[in-house]
């Protein structure tokens, strides 16, 4: 059966605590997220979402931004449990898996007019199974 996407799985919701955690070497820095409708803390990449901060707030870093703006924006997310999505393009994603217990934020822009999912992919996305990595 093909896995079909359609729209984000969280929308207009809000990242309720927000922590950056730096690793020694500055290599994999991180941000620790608390998002509205999920009990687990999700972990996203600080380059990725310094990447959505960049392209809301015009070319500001995170770093420039207010912790309270950043938390009184609303969001939308594509969340998995168990597995992310890796975009390939516009119309197809791969499914990796991890841990299962784990969540996953696949996909996430700020919930304005140009953060709907259709003005970022195309109206249906089909997901393909990919690998599943092996978590030690």
């Amino acid at each position: 059966m093909e896995e079909i996407i359609k729209d984000y799985t969280h929308k207009n919701v809000y990242i309720e605590d927000i922590r950056l955690k730096r690793s020694a070497s500055k290599k994999n820095d991180f941000f620790a997220l608390k998002v509205e409708g999920i009990d687990s803390t999700i972990y996203v990449n600080y380059s990725i979402f310094n990447e959505r901060i960049r392209s809301f707030y015009l070319g500001k870093n995170v770093e420039d931004i207010s912790r309270d703006n950043i938390l009184n924006l609303k969001w939308n997310f594509v969340i998995t449990q168990g597995s992310y999505l890796k975009i390939v393009d516009n119309e197809n994603f791969e499914r990796i898996g991890g841990v299962p217990e784990k969540w996953y934020i696949s996909i996430f822009e700020v919930a304005t007019t140009l953060g709907k999912f259709s003005n970022n992919f195309a109206e249906t996305v089909y997901v393909n199974a990919g690998n599943t990595l092996n978590w030690t």
